[in-house]
């Protein structure tokens, strides 16, 4: 092997790290593009923020939804697990024969969260509303598990 001595050594270890990181992103970008693809895909690419909040007698779930909208939501609850899944399809200005879109952040997105609940509730009362791009499921509690205040006698 041959050195250039009027190269110092310090700037051709540069220019060989350069290099090599250079190399391993050009590697590792398909696999990476083809993970978050696929992980959009089965759903775990994005997972809406969540609050539980309890009360004596009820379960309130918030999540943040932004862009959402009703139908494209799907609410269901079995052996005490309540499921959230929706699909977000993004439109551009797709009329606008004659634009050219510049920079694509928002993407159509997919989701699946499912999350156990602490206390029996009951199926029948559930409430769901979306407002604002926030999911809000109010769950009573099943009245088996409700809190009972018990009063003293004198």
């Amino acid at each position: 092997m041959t050195y250039n001595n009027h190269v110092p050594a310090l700037a051709t270890i540069d220019t060989v790290r350069t290099e090599i990181d250079h190399l391993v992103d050009r590697m590792m970008a398909p696999a990476m593009a083809l993970s978050a693809s696929l992980m959009d895909n089965i759903g775990f690419g994005h997972q809406p923020s969540v609050n539980i909040i309890e009360s004596d007698d009820t379960l309130i779930v918030e999540s943040e939804l932004p862009g959402m909208q009703a139908d494209q939501l799907d609410i269901a609850i079995k052996d005490n697990v309540l499921t959230i899944a929706g699909r977000r399809v993004v439109d551009t200005l797709a009329d606008l024969t004659d634009a050219t879109c510049l920079r694509r952040e928002r993407h159509a997105m997919r989701f699946d969260r499912s999350i156990r609940l602490p206390e029996t509730v009951e199926h029948d009362h559930i409430d769901a509303v979306l407002e604002d791009g926030v999911l809000t499921i109010t769950l009573p509690k099943a009245k088996h598990v409700r809190t009972r205040r018990i009063a003293l006698r004198d």
